[in-house]
C-alpha cells in the first residue's frame, strides 16, 4: 500500500541520518504534532505505523504546526 511504501522511504530516510533529530507532522482535514524533534528514530517508525489513512490534506496547517514544533 502506498502507506507502506511511504514508512519504508521514511525508516530508510531516518537511518541515513542517525545524528539529527527529526519530527512529524500529519495533514489530512487537520494537522497534528505526530512526533516532536527526536534522535528515537525507531520510536518515530513505530509511530507512523500506528497512523490511519486520513481524507483531504491541509499543507498550509501542516507546516504552521510544524513551524511553532
Amino acid at each position: 500500500s502506498r502507506s507502506e511504501a511511504l514508512i519504508k522511504v521514511i525508516g530508510e530516510f531516518l537511518r541515513a541520518r542517525p545524528k539529527d533529530k527529526i519530527g512529524a507532522v500529519r495533514f489530512d482535514m487537520d494537522a497534528f504534532l505526530i512526533s516532536p524533534l527526536t534522535l528515537d528514530h525507531d520510536w518515530m517508525i513505530a509511530r507512523l505505523k500506528d497512523e490511519k489513512p486520513g481524507r483531504g490534506t491541509a499543507p498550509g496547517s501542516g507546516l504552521l504546526i510544524a513551524a511553532e514544533h
